[in-house]
C-alpha cells in the first residue's frame, strides 16, 4: 500500500530530475522517459530507481557496443594481416614454382633418363668388349647407371611432394 504522506513529483520536478542525467544517456531516451513519467504520480525514490536502471542499462549496452567496435577493429587488423600473408604465400608459391621449373630442367622430366642411361651403358659395354683395356671404364659407367636409376625415383618423389605442397 502506498503511504499517503509520500509526495508525488510534479511534471516540472520530473523534468528537473531528468535534466540531471543529461549527457549520461542520449536525449531521445530522456524525452521518452519524460513522456512516460508525466502523469504517473511517481515519487522521488521511484524516479531514482527508474533513472538508475535506465542509466545502468544504457551504460552496459554502450560498453557492449564499445567492445563490439573494438572486436570489429581487431577483425579488420587480422583481415589485413591475413591478406598480407596471402600475398606473401602467392609470392612464395611463385618462387617454389620457379624452383620446381628449374629442377625439372635439371632432371629433364620429359626425357626418359633411364632409357638414355641404359642405352649409354649398353653402348659402353659393347665398346668395352672391343677394347679389353677399358674394362674399368665400363664398371664406372654401369655403376653410374645404377646410381642414377636409384636416385631418379627420389627426385620424382621430391617433385611430386613439392607440387602437392
Amino acid at each position: 500500500m502506498e503511504n499517503e504522506n509520500v509526495e508525488h513529483l510534479s511534471e516540472e520536478a520530473i523534468e528537473d530530475r531528468l535534466k540531471e542525467i543529461k549527457g549520461k544517456i542520449p536525449s531521445f531516451l530522456i524525452e521518452e522517459l519524460k513522456r512516460n513519467l508525466n502523469g504517473k504520480g511517481v515519487t522521488d525514490t521511484q524516479i531514482d530507481r527508474i533513472v538508475g536502471r535506465i542509466t545502468d542499462m544504457y551504460r552496459m549496452r554502450q560498453e557492449r557496443l564499445d567492445s563490439s567496435v573494438e572486436a570489429v577493429k581487431d577483425i579488420a587488423i587480422i583481415k589485413d594481416e591475413l591478406s598480407a600473408l596471402k600475398r606473401d604465400m602467392v609470392v612464395l608459391k611463385g618462387g617454389v614454382e620457379n624452383v620446381l621449373s628449374d629442377l625439372r630442367i635439371l632432371v629433364f622430366p620429359d626425357i626418359d633418363i633411364e632409357s638414355i642411361i641404359t642405352e649409354t651403358v649398353a653402348g659402353a659395354a659393347e665398346d668395352t668388349d672391343a677394347k679389353s683395356d677399358d674394362e674399368p671404364m665400363a664398371d664406372v659407367v654401369a655403376g653410374a647407371a645404377d646410381a642414377a636409376a636409384a636416385v631418379l625415383p627420389l627426385i620424382e618423389e621430391a617433385i611430386t611432394e613439392a607440387e602437392a605442397g
